[in-house]
């Protein structure tokens, strides 16, 4: 153990120790290195799935799953979806296990059952879409 504690020590000694001398940085090249960098600008047709999310129109079904699997416990998928989510959120929020609970039963209906079930979801009010 104690050698290597001792390895460890050293080698992060070494490696600080190297990197160091080598590291300048100033003001000239700090301008420069930005002069000459290219500007780079989010295109829509760069990734359907960020597309998908920020568009305005009709909601998307990939929309409704990346936001019901990652932000389904707060229901924002059900914001997307325009179904009162404002109005909901506390459901999510005040009843955490239940409100996850619903977020997966959202996104697995969808993934499993397809456009049928994504359809019940548009501009309806009830927090169990599903258990109609």
């Amino acid at each position: 153990m104690k050698k290597l504690f001792l390895f460890v020590l050293l080698t992060g000694f070494a490696a600080s120790v190297s990197f160091a001398g080598n590291y300048k940085l100033s003001d000239n090249a700090v301008e420069s290195a930005f002069a000459a960098a290219e500007d780079i600008t989010f295109s829509e047709t760069a990734s359907p799935f960020v597309s998908s999310m920020l568009s305005d129109d009709e909601p998307t079904k990939t929309g409704y799953l990346i936001r019901a699997y990652f932000c389904g416990s707060i229901g924002l998928h059900r914001s997307y979806m325009g179904n009162g989510g404002e109005k909901m959120w506390y459901k999510y929020l005040c009843i955490p296990v239940y409100g996850n609970v619903v977020a997966l039963v959202d996104f697995w209906g969808v993934v499993f059952k397809g456009d049928e079930q994504f359809n019940k979801y548009k501009d309806n009010p009830k927090f169990r879409v599903w258990g109609n």
